[in-house]
């Protein structure tokens, strides 16, 4: 449950789109949740065009 709670983003430099990559430390729980949805449902299909997103929602 910490790893959760601690999974972070790159802060983005000042107009520079958003990363999308996690930052890779203390994530091996939600890493094997991620393989484990995977062998249980498959791959994701995209529905359309993908599409960044122009701001992050901040919650505290």
């Amino acid at each position: 449950m910490r790893e959760f709670g601690n999974y972070r983003y790159h802060e983005p430099p000042e107009h520079h789109p958003i990363s999308e990559q996690p930052i890779d430390a203390d994530n091996h729980a939600i890493k094997a949740l991620c393989y484990w949805l995977y062998d249980r449902f498959g791959a994701v299909r995209p529905r359309g065009p993908r599409r960044s997103i122009p701001f992050r929602i901040v919650t505290d």
